[in-house]
């Protein structure tokens, strides 16, 4: 679920921004941003989870579950600087 909670802030505020001009109370266009966030937030998780190349850029694992494989030499622990 961290996908939504990534889109959730750009989905409310764009939401916001497009209902703030209409002409009616604030009663109606809350509702309307809540579930305009939900709705989106959820159809672009969906589209993320289902999509190869855009799960590690959401912080999701790889479809197989396997995490890629890391080249190169171990990280070493750095000495703290001398006193």
């Amino acid at each position: 679920m961290y996908p939504f909670y990534i889109l959730h802030q750009t989905v409310t505020v764009t939401a916001v921004y497009l209902l703030l001009s209409w002409s009616v109370s604030y009663w109606v266009k809350l509702p309307l941003v809540l579930l305009a966030t939900f709705l989106v937030s959820w159809a672009g998780y969906d589209v993320i989870r289902r999509s190869p190349w855009l799960r590690p850029l959401f912080g999701l694992r790889r479809q197989d579950g396997r995490r890629p494989k890391l080249t190169g030499a171990p990280p070493q622990a750095v000495p703290p600087p001398p006193l």
